[in-house]
């Protein structure tokens, strides 16, 4: 990991609240309780533009794992299309396709339809009063 990857990721963490030490490498279940260790999984400086509606573009995506769960952080130039950026939060789920037709019959709206981008495949949804989600499911290798 390069040095400014990794000062960018911690002090994205400090922003964050937490007192979370970076470990790349590191066994995120087997950190111990104090400091928690968050793993830097990926830092990918070209990820695919589809995952953030510019398909013709590409963005930064690092992906941290700790023992609170996985995140996915997205540095961009801030222009993005509708509903992407307006999400509140992602959520992964067993069976994509299961979860839109639950979510569906329970007046959920389907704003991005089902598209798969590395090992995923996501969808944004919007729920009566607004609140906008992202749901994916992840793909075998």
């Amino acid at each position: 990991m390069a040095k400014q990857s990794s000062r960018s990721v911690s002090i994205l963490l400090g922003l964050l609240g937490s007192s979370l030490a970076i470990a790349p490498g590191a066994n995120a279940g087997s950190a111990s309780a104090d400091p928690i260790v968050a793993v830097l999984v990926a830092d990918d400086s070209r990820a695919p533009g589809i995952e953030i509606g510019r398909a013709a573009d590409t963005y930064r995506l690092i992906t941290i794992e700790s023992q609170f769960g996985k995140m996915r952080v997205i540095a961009t130039d801030g222009h993005l299309p509708y509903p992407y950026g307006r999400e509140l939060t992602g959520y992964e789920v067993v069976d994509l396709a299961a979860t839109l037709g639950k979510a569906g019959a329970g007046g959920v709206m389907v704003l991005v339809a089902p598209y798969t981008s590395g090992h995923r495949q996501s969808a944004f949804v919007s729920f009566p009063g607004g609140y906008i989600a992202e749901i994916h499911q992840s793909i075998a290798h």
